[in-house]
């Protein structure tokens, strides 16, 4: 979702720099939303990778669907299994394409040689230095034939869905409901796809605390989705049945909440897509960094250095993912001195201090 969630500003500095131009979408289902928001000029696709699009038979029904659209020039922004054999396929229709470069090479070395390290390593060497996502994308775009200034990242129009209803939320039905009223409120994604990119579900529990006790005002809601998500925020909502609210419970779909994002004053997330969702509405987001590090080009569209916590440890990162294990000796299997490191207190101010942008 959050490779997905990047490529929105491309999308939209590709429409604006070349107004003749008709662009089209090729993602699942969900993504719909972040592209129509961008107008009309930009068509959305859908792959229906479980449906008539899945297997290597669904793939080819695909191919020759998008064959027959006629698209003349290609942007491999995902460099997958399946978007290798899309690429190839149009390619052999006449489309001129390029596809994404990941820099292994440079991702294996700053994993190696730790963030601080590798930087030093980089100097003013750009070809050395890991580019941003977004200026990969970008990258993408021009080797398929439409180049980008660089300054038109700075005029970025957040997503912000001021259009869509006001949904009204029924506190008698939906637990929590009460929180969505506060004067002041926080977002929190505490759970990410790996453990050694989460904080320990105790630091998260000090953390609301904080800002409720500290902020009488305040409310936060959880986002997440899944087995484990609901289990855990149950539990939440039963310790501040009036001050927390889940955003799975008052959601439908990814529309719902980008409009409740744009609601709030702070994100916190971890290394996930939801840095990324609320960056598009907007949002000021405070990220967490444990085995991953913001120097690998993931930090989320338009935030600020000041505001991604993580621990001052030479062996950072030790993963570009977050899906490793820790290799400092004596570390306990499952245990993350990086992410154990980061305090709530120190999270808590992160999130309560005012920015510039928030006056």
């Amino acid at each position: 979702m959050g490779d997905v969630a990047m490529t929105v500003p491309v999308v939209q500095a590709l429409v604006r720099t070349y107004p003749e131009l008709m662009v089209s979408v090729l993602s699942r289902s969900w993504a719909r939303p972040l592209f129509e928001a961008l107008g009309p000029r930009v068509r959305f696709i859908e792959a229906d990778v479980r449906g008539r699009h899945k297997g290597m038979v669904g793939l080819l029904r695909l191919c020759a669907e998008l064959r027959r659209m006629g698209f003349t020039h290609v942007a491999d922004l995902h460099s997958v299994l399946r978007s290798h054999v899309v690429r190839c396929v149009l390619a052999l229709g006449g489309a001129q394409v390029a596809c994404l470069d990941k820099h292994r090479g440079l991702r294996r070395r700053l994993c190696s040689m730790g963030a601080d390290a590798f930087l030093r390593w980089c100097g003013d060497n750009d070809k050395r230095c890991l580019p941003t996502v977004f200026k990969a994308y970008t990258d993408v775009v021009g080797l398929a034939g439409y180049s980008l200034p660089p300054f038109i990242f700075d005029h970025f129009q957040p997503l912000v869905p001021d259009d869509l209803p006001d949904r009204r939320y029924d506190a008698a039905v939906i637990p929590g409901a009460e929180a969505l009223g506060c004067r002041v409120l926080y977002g929190i994604a505490p759970f990410a796809a790996h453990p050694g990119k989460e904080l320990p579900q105790p630091l998260v529990e000090q953390l609301i605390d904080t800002l409720l006790t500290s902020q009488p005002e305040s409310g936060v809601v959880l986002f997440g989705r899944g087995q484990r998500e609901d289990a855990v925020f149950a539990s939440w909502l039963r310790r501040w049945p009036e001050r927390v609210a889940v955003a799975a419970d008052v959601c439908g779909d990814i529309v719902d909440e980008l409009q409740l994002m744009s609601r709030l004053r702070v994100m916190l997330s971890m290394d996930s897509a939801n840095q990324h969702l609320a960056s598009l509405v907007g949002t000021r987001v405070v990220t967490v960094w444990g085995q991953t590090h913001p120097a690998a080009g993931f930090m989320p569209w338009g935030q600020q250095p000041a505001d991604s916590i993580q621990a001052d440890m030479p062996c950072r990162p030790c993963s570009i993912f977050g899906n490793s294990r820790c290799r400092l000796s004596g570390v306990a299997p499952g245990r993350f001195p990086c992410i154990e490191a980061i305090t709530a207190r120190r999270v808590a101010a992160a999130m309560m201090a005012r920015r510039s942008s928030d006056a």
